[in-house]
């Protein structure tokens, strides 16, 4: 195992519950991290190749270290020193009444606890640790994407307005760089067409759940003109899927855009092809 290096580490702001702070504001929670068990965490160590040490020997020291520690600090309540990296103490929980007060232990508890010294209030941004905010607003989603005739049907029927499924799936202003692009897929030529989308032509539900887009706009007209109906006629060329990109940021202009993707088969394609394994290059990118 190798040693672990900094990283950039994702964090998500929770609102702070007035009860704790009147004038609002929110903290910071980091995400998408996990806890290295123990096993690791000696590997880790080892790895450094600064002991000379086996595992087993360097298992024994460290347990030995903390556990003497522990039963020494909870026998005679003096507090223990481990270098520069914290203080093991007993601190006394519960509230007292009067200054009289004696210990009761239905009330109140010992607990040992841990005072961080010197080397565990290094900075973490010397060694390259960094954190960001991927969203910094309402988080967009997609769930599913259906043909709005036949909302139970696993497959998309041609011509039909198309559904989309999710959160946050509102209509931001104009002036914005959000966009809806449809791309349309058949069986001899994949993916022709790119269309991008006018907030015009799209309409969403009050609670930004639903998001229909007209199939005139989004594909119709495009396999109609010109000569592209003959290209496209789905007796010849039979319809596979349909793949939609969303540009948004969930109808705030000052959240940070995101890119969220959905891709439904159409029913003719699954009922020819119900074991089909399309290649993922044939999607490409929206």
């Amino acid at each position: 195992m190798a040693y672990v290096t900094a990283q950039r580490r994702e964090i998500e702001l929770k609102p702070i519950p007035s009860k704790f702070a009147k004038c609002g504001g929110y903290l910071a929670k980091i995400v998408k991290r996990r806890t290295i068990p123990y096993p690791e965490v000696l590997d880790e160590i080892l790895d450094r190749k600064i002991l000379n040490l086996d595992r087993q020997t360097l298992h024994l020291i460290l347990t030995q270290t903390f556990e003497t520690m522990i039963n020494n600090t909870l026998k005679d309540g003096n507090s223990r020193k481990l270098s520069d990296y914290f203080t093991l103490q007993v601190e006394v929980n519960g509230r007292f009444e009067a200054p009289g007060e004696q210990f009761d232990p239905s009330k109140h508890k010992l607990a040992l606890t841990l005072r961080p010294l010197s080397a565990l209030r290094r900075a973490p941004a010397r060694d390259g640790l960094t954190v960001y905010n991927r969203n910094a607003g309402p988080q967009v989603s997609i769930t599913r994407m259906y043909s709005a005739s036949a909302s139970e049907k696993k497959g998309l029927v041609f011509g039909d307005d198309l559904v989309i499924e999710g959160e946050n799936l509102f209509i931001v202003p104009k002036t914005l760089d959000d966009e809806v692009r449809v791309k349309y897929f058949s069986m001899h030529r994949h993916g022709i067409i790119a269309t991008y989308l006018n907030w015009n032509n799209i309409t969403v539900s009050e609670d930004g759940r639903r998001m229909t887009l007209s199939w005139d706009k989004a594909v119709g007209e495009f396999l109609h003109a010109g000569s592209n109906w003959k290209l496209f006629d789905p007796a010849v060329n039979p319809p596979v899927a349909i793949m939609a990109g969303i540009r948004s940021r969930g109808g705030v202009a000052t959240s940070k855009q995101q890119l969220h993707r959905a891709r439904t088969y159409f029913d003719t394609w699954l009922a020819q092809h119900p074991n089909e394994n399309v290649h993922t290059t044939m999607w490409g990118s929206i």
